[in-house]
């Protein structure tokens, strides 16, 4: 009778200990790669060029990365948007190069006046 009731016990043994050991890890493992995965997505939201047209009118800071033509060039924004700029009327981007800060103003996607800092 004493055999019977020492196997209808449950006893932790060490294939018990290495199986939780091993679920331990996997969650460790599963959350450190959610953090991850959730902490890099912001940074490649950004990596993208917007539609100078989706940026409310009004005066910028922008940093030039390269100048494309006479009508249009990719800045950087403060905010570490990149957005290609489109020069409007008889304004040129022939003055300026990559890594000048300009001043810019934004009337419906288009540059109507700069000044380079």
């Amino acid at each position: 009778m004493r055999l019977l009731s020492y196997f209808a016990t449950p006893r932790k043994g060490i294939l018990t200990c290495v199986h939780t050991h091993r679920r331990t890890i996997v969650r460790k493992v599963l959350a450190s790669a959610a953090f991850l995965t959730l902490s890099l997505v912001p940074a490649f939201a950004f990596a993208a060029v917007i539609d100078p047209s989706l940026v409310p009118d009004g005066t910028y800071v922008v940093k030039v990365e390269k100048v494309e033509d006479a009508q249009h060039a990719l800045v950087v924004m403060d905010n570490g948007v990149e957005t290609t700029l489109v020069a409007a009327g008889s304004v040129t981007f022939t003055s300026i190069k990559a890594n000048d800060t300009v001043k810019v103003s934004l009337l419906k996607g288009k540059v109507p006046v700069f000044r380079v800092q």
